[in-house]
């Protein structure tokens, strides 16, 4: 499998290409169940240069989002299905207690990579075990030495050779399929490969606002692009890499929450009936079932084509409520939506997430380049 997806992965268009691409704001329709795409097609992914290997949702619009999930009492929820894309999924479950997971993407390879990804996690106790496995370089030995790391010293870390006993132990605690995974895409990333034809060239352990150049048109922060900055970070130090308490909390949902893949479907053609698995009618405190769908800036960054009214409906029929949560949007208020209906019965999205957290964000969340700018959060 790995061997297919590095020969036959295709190239897509950089954000401004798909921002001129699209002749329509691709968001959910007020007027109508249905979310509006940039055309009737989506757009294709397959194979690892296609792939996005490390978080690259905004952190500031993460935090907005669980904020808005604990205001509005959706913790505690049914079933969560959620593109694999970068596995930005897992600051989310900090504070999600879903029933059920299901991971769906069109590309098998980003499967793949989420798969190695949570059995790293499973086998890791903490942050810095995580990390280290991650790079195959030892962050409690280092931080002894050089302090936290940080994005003030990550190049001291990546400079130091590989450990080749991190490398092995990790393999040998990973399945045959993340075993693959590991020694033929991760394993080069430790050794100082840039591959400058995928959407990851390359993977750093902390995130170095100094370098970012963009920030959220939500008004939540400064956010990372990929392929054009040239790099992704797994944000250790921040989100559900704070600290050991955050880590086990997404540690302890993913050993016991049951959890199913799905690669290779297209989100808008693919019937609800297949993505809502969980019909255990978990009843949430404000009432019904509860089922989030977590699709990223598929919409947003004019990945997706439109998705049906009536696969909408169908996803209602099965959960009682119906919440979806984008990244990367126009507006805040398109962050977290959930499907009602209107006064003539007709079903309409209403934004949970048109609110003010300005107060809650933390300062670094608005640098960009060398300062912290209060325009980047308004």
């Amino acid at each position: 499998m790995l061997a297919r997806g590095l020969r036959t992965a295709r190239w897509h268009f950089s954000a401004n290409q798909r921002a001129r691409h699209c002749s329509t704001v691709c968001r959910s329709d007020p007027a109508s169940a249905a979310l509006q795409g940039r055309s009737s097609f989506s757009w294709y992914f397959d194979g690892w240069p296609d792939c996005y290997l490390a978080p690259n949702d905004p952190p500031g619009e993460l935090l907005h989002i669980v904020l808005t999930l604990a205001k509005a009492n959706l913790l505690q929820m049914g079933q969560l299905v959620s593109v694999v894309g970068s596995m930005t999924v897992l600051n989310l479950l900090t504070g999600l207690s879903p029933t059920a997971i299901h991971f769906f993407d069109m590309n098998p390879c980003a499967v793949a990579w989420g798969k190695m990804l949570c059995e790293l996690v499973l086998v890791s106790e903490c942050p810095k075990v995580f990390i280290s496995r991650l790079f195959a370089r030892d962050v409690k030995v280092f931080e002894e030495e050089h302090g936290i790391l940080s994005c003030l010293n990550q190049d001291i870390f990546l400079q130091t050779p590989p450990s080749w006993r991190w490398r092995w132990e990790s393999e040998g605690l990973l399945s045959g399929e993340a075993r693959e995974v590991y020694q033929t895409i991760l394993c080069p990333y430790q050794e100082g490969l840039i591959r400058t034809n995928w959407n990851t060239p390359r993977i750093l352990p902390c995130e170095d606002r100094r370098r970012l150049r963009n920030y959220t048109r939500s008004g939540l922060g400064s956010q990372g692009r990929l392929p054009q900055d040239g790099f992704a970070s797994y944000l250790y130090g921040e989100g559900w890499l704070t600290s050991e308490w955050t880590y086990q909390q997404v540690k302890l949902r993913l050993q016991q929450v049951p959890i199913t893949w799905t690669s290779g479907i297209d989100f808008v053609k693919v019937r609800a009936d297949d993505l809502i698995l969980d019909r255990s009618q978990h009843v949430n405190e404000s009432g019904g079932q509860v089922a989030l769908l977590f699709l990223m800036d598929m919409f947003s960054s004019g990945f997706a084509g439109s998705w049906p009214s009536k696969e909408v409906v169908r996803m209602l029929e099965l959960t009682d409520r119906l919440v979806i949560i984008q990244s990367i949007t126009e507006q805040r208020s398109d962050l977290v939506q959930e499907i009602t209906h209107g006064p003539d019965d007709s079903l309409q999205w209403v934004s949970l997430s048109d609110w003010q957290s300005m107060a809650l964000l933390p300062s670094h969340l608005c640098q960009l380049g060398d300062s912290i700018l209060p325009g980047t959060c308004r």
